[in-house]
């Protein structure tokens, strides 16, 4: 099966909160107290507005944020349209244009750079554990390791993080002996895997 990375330019608020595994109550707050900038879907602008305002206008509108009021408003009601009659750095706009939540969009470039002024220790870019952020590195992983990653990550929210290489070669159901072989061609990968020295393994998330 042939895996595709897509580069997106931007990302909806559902799927930021996948990347982020926050809840819903947590974009809110960050896009509300404009930690992060808010922008209408490209195709949401100019399907309401292209009959009414140049395609210029239209595409000067795509790199203007939303308000607070109007972003807090779309999460309150997300079902039912709201709406907009301004955004930030609008040199002008005298019309109304009528959104509801899924329009939300927040830019990738954005994402990245919060991601790295908050540095934040793991972020989990796709939900099959085979590409996430830790300690500002990002790594990419087989389908093995990804499955070896994701039980260490949950087993390091318990009181016994600690796990014997053999049970983890049993879960990746990997034939190799030791974890360094079967990690042998991710260079990185001790940047999410510590060892005791005696067999053990964990997740290195601090």
């Amino acid at each position: 099966m042939t895996r595709i990375k897509l580069h997106k330019t931007y990302l909806s608020i559902e799927e930021l909160m996948c990347r982020w595994e926050c809840t819903m109550f947590d974009m809110q707050y960050i896009t509300e107290n404009s930690d992060i900038n808010v922008y209408v879907r490209p195709i949401a602008l100019e399907a309401a507005l292209l009959p009414l305002l140049s395609c210029d206008a239209v595409n000067a509108l795509k790199k203007c944020p939303l308000y607070p009021t109007d972003i807090h408003r779309a999460f309150c009601t997300p079902q039912t349209p709201i709406l907009v009659s301004r955004f930030r750095n609008a040199a002008i706009f005298n019309k109304e244009l009528q959104i509801i939540f899924s329009d939300l969009i927040i830019l990738t470039a954005d994402v990245e750079q919060y991601e790295k002024d908050h540095n934040d220790d793991f972020i989990l870019l796709s939900p099959d554990y085979r590409e996430f952020i830790l300690h500002g590195e990002t790594l990419h992983m087989g389908n093995k390791q990804a499955l070896i990653i994701k039980y260490l990550h949950e087993k390091s929210q318990s009181d016994n993080p600690w796990v014997h290489g053999k049970e983890l070669m049993k879960i990746a159901g990997s034939e190799s002996w030791k974890i360094q072989n079967l990690f042998g061609r991710h260079k990185n990968w001790r940047t999410a895997i510590k060892s005791d020295g005696r067999g053990y393994y964990r997740f290195n998330n601090g």
